[in-house]
């Protein structure tokens, strides 16, 4: 593993800032964060050109333990290194933080492909300028997001959230979704619902302190909540001392995690990156037939509860494919509703990324209505 070096402590005092030097400042302070935000990732890419000199070629991968199971079960196995090894390719594993990070070491070089990111990663990427691919899908149940409210509250379709406050991690699927349906039901964010932007731990506090009325979660945290009873979900759970349930929302749309794979690794050595593939949709295979073993790995490698890692595990489908058209679209219609809710400060057009084996037209096909149907709707 590469050794970062350790960056100095840097007060600032600036006496009488005028609004000039403020903005000025503001710059400078953005730029040093995004120059810390870089820098693990760049020394990683040093030690990888360096290595990589030692003669030999290599593939290297980058996987995070908490997140990235059919990784975490490709290294393990070793069947990609048997797999390349034929070719006298040498397979490196490096261990990045998931999200950003790993498409920031894909951008850097570091790294030739990680994963597996969900849908709003990709697009602070693309709007941040990051150099990447976007290489699989893997389409993950609904169940994987959810508004929870405490079981005994009188909240039980979304329009009961009118004048209420909703807590939601910033910029996360959960957000996402919970905006749209929101919207499906006439309300907006921030007017007819109130949105405290919290993370899971304060968003749980809140919730059953009841300075919030509702949280909007997404997996692991949502199964972190969730038991399980005669191998089916419970439809209630607990937050702390108190019991919540889900709210009614009858939400029919697919989520999707994302691999992502360095541009130049995809075009200067497109048959690795499809052996590299093949060997993913075989451990998804794996995994998805033999659930207990890969609730075992991804206990062990994450840290999770066993029956939590099986209930995340029974939410994804295991199978990886290339991105298609209806995802691209899907990716423009959050960009689109980042952008409207000041999540995003730039228009994104999704198209002018790139895509492993898709040709994608100059202008983002139309986004699909996310539906959601609810019992007194059709009263």
């Amino acid at each position: 593993m590469a050794t970062f070096p350790r960056l100095p402590n840097i007060s600032l005092s600036i006496p009488a800032k005028t609004p000039l030097a403020n903005r000025v400042l503001n710059r400078i302070l953005k730029k040093m964060a995004l120059l810390a935000a870089l820098l693990p990732a760049l020394c990683l890419s040093f030690g990888a050109i360096a290595q990589a000199q030692d003669g030999g070629e290599k593939v290297v991968l980058g996987y995070a333990s908490s997140s990235t199971l059919l990784l975490v079960l490709l290294k393990d196995m070793g069947i990609l290194e048997s797999a390349l090894a034929e070719k006298g390719i040498e397979v490196k594993w490096e261990e990045v933080p998931a999200g950003i990070p790993t498409l920031e070491a894909i951008s850097a070089g570091a790294i030739d492909l990680g994963g597996d990111a969900p849908e709003t990663i990709s697009l602070y990427a693309q709007s941040m300028g990051l150099n990447f691919a976007y290489f699989l899908q893997e389409k993950i149940s609904p169940e994987a997001a959810a508004i929870v409210v405490a079981k005994n509250s009188p909240y039980v379709y979304p329009h009961d959230l009118y004048n209420r406050r909703l807590a939601v991690a910033k910029a996360s699927v959960a957000h996402y979704l919970a905006v749209s349906i929101l919207k499906r039901v006439a309300l907006t964010s921030g007017t007819d619902v109130m949105i405290d932007f919290l993370q899971p731990a304060d968003a749980a506090a809140a919730l059953e302190s009841k300075t919030v009325d509702a949280w909007a979660v997404q997996d692991p945290f949502l199964a972190s909540l969730e038991g399980s009873k005669e191998g089916s979900l419970e439809r209630s759970a607990m937050v702390g001392s108190l019991e919540v349930r889900r709210l009614e929302v009858g939400l029919e749309a697919n989520l999707r995690l994302f691999y992502h794979a360095s541009p130049a690794f995809l075009e200067e050595r497109p048959e690795i990156a499809l052996i590299v593939a093949n060997e993913l949709k075989k451990i998804g295979k794996w995994a998805k037939d033999h659930p207990d073993e890969a609730a075992d790995a991804q206990a062990k490698a994450s840290g999770l509860d066993l029956e939590k890692a099986k209930i995340i595990n029974s939410r994804r489908s295991f199978e990886l494919s290339p991105v298609d058209l209806e995802a691209i679209a899907e990716q423009q219609a959050i960009a689109n509703l980042f952008l409207h809710e000041r999540i995003l400060y730039r228009p994104l057009n999704v198209s002018e990324a790139q895509f492993w084996l898709t040709k994608v037209p100059p202008v983002a096909p139309e986004a699909p209505a996310i539906e959601a149907k609810e019992a007194q709707e059709a009263k």
